[in-house]
């Protein structure tokens, strides 16, 4: 089947609109094309994170703790796949069933990125950064 196009490299903010005592979340969200996305693609991390830290330390039930845990990465995972890899950094991907019925073909695509944008480059590590950050965290517990 047909897909609908990727969604195009939005404009992101110019930097001299910031006040001087800003912050640098508020910096990198006044920068960033899609706020929103990059909001919920760090959030749903650290939600997971911390229900797992939390609920471990709070409630004597492992199963409160792994179903809620589980139910929060389900949704990140979602979000990422659907949501926050395509407006962020313009990745989507998904798989076909071939006629035969026996095999997937896996798709993936990226769109390319427009000079005209002024994407800044650092804005696109936030796709990556979680999972990098993630995998030191559990290293660490």
């Amino acid at each position: 089947p047909d897909r609908p196009a990727p969604a195009p490299a939005a404009v992101a903010a110019p930097v001299d609109d910031l006040p001087a005592d800003a912050s640098l979340v508020h910096s990198v969200l006044h920068q960033a094309a899609h706020p929103m996305a990059a909001v919920f693609h760090v959030g749903l991390k650290i939600a997971a994170l911390g229900s797992y830290v939390a609920l471990g330390l709070l409630t004597g039930s492992f199963v409160v703790q792994f179903v809620i845990t589980v139910t929060l990465l389900a949704v990140d995972f979602w979000t990422v796949k659907n949501v926050t890899g395509r407006l962020l950094v313009g990745l989507r991907w998904w798989s076909d069933l071939e006629e035969d019925g026996t095999s997937t073909k896996w798709r993936f695509e990226t769109i390319e990125v427009r000079e005209d944008a002024k994407c800044r480059p650092w804005l696109r590590r936030i796709e990556i950064l979680p999972i990098r950050a993630g995998r030191i965290v559990k290293q660490m517990l």
